[in-house]
């Protein structure tokens, strides 16, 4: 617990300026004007003041714990937020009043008398939240004396967060999931130096020996060397178009964090690593818990969504699948330029969030794209995405 003043004197009520004003002007009749009949005026001011200097000087110390249970939540649902407080000194703390700012409300809490020993508890739940963090406290007493001569406030706990993920859909899977084995997922491609076994053959100069296959050697009379299948591990790189520009509506927005979660958390329970970039915000290897945290303090800003996504990736050599999830105002051009960064062999699925549009799938320039009206269109567009891939 500390204590905070707002300015010098700020802890002098108007009550107590005024019992200044009143002792002042009584000493000086007193004293100087030769007033006997004053000094009784006076005394009683400074005997006043003198109990709300004490009641200042006795400090009390109060152990306070802020808990949000959970520390995370979904758009439109709820938490709860578990204010505890007690004594730690035998002299009880008289029903302080203490202020609990949740985001930008503030709320007003008489709590009972805190005794020693004695944990008092109060609850303030929360419901409709929006994605976002909120920050929850500091708790902070509003404290003065029996006379209202003093008022001041102290800081009993420090602010904790909130964090308010966003609407997350459950998607089919993409069709690009691997099982997290040593061998990742076989291509096409023929090497000499990995571990996805393909085929024997015949010994050319300049072979390792490590490579024979001493057995079948011994049973063709010639030396058999083995060949290997070339494996790639899949990497789903999601790109969010932070431009307020690309968005009409900021529900669009919204739209857009929500389907970038969606099938960032779908790729992730598919075994895929997952990186995601948005704005000044990067997250790469830490898991779908870093990406969803990364997801409650993404805002539109200014950024270029074409230079975003070839940040990407460079931030995430390995990608497989760029998702670039924008808005309806996104230039119509942006999937194409896009395109023509990548690599021939990464997959490249462009979503708009467009809440004036209706949902429809369609491909051009070698992209998968999708147009959503709703996030709740997102579970039957995506399957005709991966059909398309398949195709």
């Amino acid at each position: 617990m500390r204590r905070r003043l707002s300015r010098p004197f700020g802890v002098v009520t108007s009550g107590g300026r005024s019992l200044v004003a009143v002792g002042v002007f009584s000493y000086a009749a007193d004293v100087l004007g030769g007033w006997p009949v004053f000094r009784l005026l006076w005394v009683v001011c400074v005997l006043l003041a003198a109990v709300a200097g004490a009641t200042v000087l006795v400090r009390p110390r109060i152990h306070t714990t802020l808990q949000v249970a959970p520390p995370r939540t979904m758009a439109g649902e709820g938490a709860q937020v578990r204010l505890r407080a007690s004594s730690t000194r035998r002299l009880p703390v008289l029903s302080p009043l203490v202020a609990l700012p949740v985001g930008t409300t503030e709320h007003l809490i008489r709590l009972p008398m805190l005794r020693r020993g004695r944990q008092v508890e109060e609850q303030i739940e929360l419901s409709g939240l929006s994605r976002g963090v909120v920050p929850v406290g500091p708790v902070t007493a509003r404290r003065g004396d029996p006379l209202a001569l003093l008022s001041w406030h102290e800081t009993w706990s420090p602010a904790v967060e909130l964090l308010v993920l966003p609407r997350i859909v459950r998607v089919e899977s993409l069709g690009i999931g691997v099982i997290r084995d040593q061998e990742g997922t076989p291509s096409d491609e023929i090497s000499m130096s990995d571990l996805a076994f393909h085929a024997l053959r015949e010994y050319v100069p300049g072979d390792e020996l490590r490579h024979v296959h001493w057995r079948s050697s011994a049973k063709a009379s010639t030396l058999q060397i083995r060949q290997y299948h070339d494996t790639r591990r899949s990497h789903m790189t999601v790109v969010l178009d932070a431009s307020a520009a690309s968005y009409a509506d900021p529900a669009d927005f919204e739209t857009a964090v929500s389907v970038a979660a969606s099938i960032a958390a779908r790729a992730y329970e598919d075994g895929v690593e997952v990186s995601m970039l948005c704005g000044d915000h990067a997250v790469t290897g830490q898991g779908l818990d870093g990406i969803l945290d990364a997801c409650c303090r993404i805002e539109p800003g200014d950024s270029e969504p074409v230079q975003g996504a070839r940040q990407a990736m460079r931030l995430a050599p390995e990608t497989s699948w760029l998702v670039v999830a924008t808005g309806g105002s996104a230039p119509d051009g942006l999937a194409g330029l896009v395109r023509t960064g990548l690599p021939d062999d990464v997959s490249l699925l462009c979503v708009r969030a467009d809440g004036s549009s209706p949902t429809n799938v369609s491909r051009a320039a070698g992209t998968r794209m999708v147009s959503l009206r709703t996030l709740d269109d997102l579970p039957r567009a995506l399957p005709a995405v991966v059909h398309q891939a398949s195709a």
